[in-house]
């Protein structure tokens, strides 16, 4: 709201216009990553919509208005995939090491999985004790977590994003034990 408030304080809400509003968007789209700029939009949508309803205004200047997309450029996309980080192994081990002293209850054995098996979170959070395979040493992966709202109770277990993600991946000895060690 302070992006709109900042600027439009003083007037009135039934004057301001839709090339006001779009202007504004543009403006802030210059300075914010997508990610906030949806969030702006979204607040400035409410904002005039309860306008609309409380017969504030006729005309919802958010209207038919769609965020512009930034574009990369060439030279942005090459040196973003440049500065793609991964733990070294000592940093890993470190990690672990705190996840296991410092961390929750399940933390160690969540991010030994995610760190030695390749699986996905959504991968994971969807696996069942019968995904397990102790004899043979081994994950089943045949469906995802979907929760788009992030609403602890609104999920969905869905089949993984492509073929090649049903999968039955080895673990060793040492993750054998983990699993068996949680499920006891």
């Amino acid at each position: 709201m302070k992006h709109f408030t900042s600027v439009w304080g003083p007037y009135p809400i039934s004057r301001i216009t839709k090339k006001m509003y779009e202007e504004r968007i543009l403006e802030l789209n210059e300075k914010y990553s997508q990610n906030y700029m949806d969030g702006i939009h979204a607040c400035g949508r409410m904002i005039f919509r309860k306008a609309l309803t409380q017969g504030l205004i006729k005309n919802n200047p958010t209207e038919e208005f769609k965020m512009p997309k930034k574009q990369q450029s060439v030279e942005e996309l090459e040196k973003a995939e440049e500065n793609i980080v991964f733990l070294e192994k000592e940093e890993l081990a470190h990690f672990l090491k705190l996840a296991y002293t410092d961390g929750l209850e399940m933390d160690h054995l969540v991010f030994t999985l995610l760190s030695y098996t390749g699986l996905r979170i959504g991968e994971l959070l969807a696996l069942k004790w019968g995904d397990f395979n102790e004899k043979q040493g081994t994950i089943r992966v045949t469906k995802t977590l979907y929760n788009p709202t992030n609403h602890f109770e609104k999920y969905q277990l869905l089949t993984p994003k492509t073929k090649g993600s049903v999968r039955t991946i080895r673990v060793d000895e040492m993750i054998i034990n983990m699993l068996k060690e949680a499920s006891a």
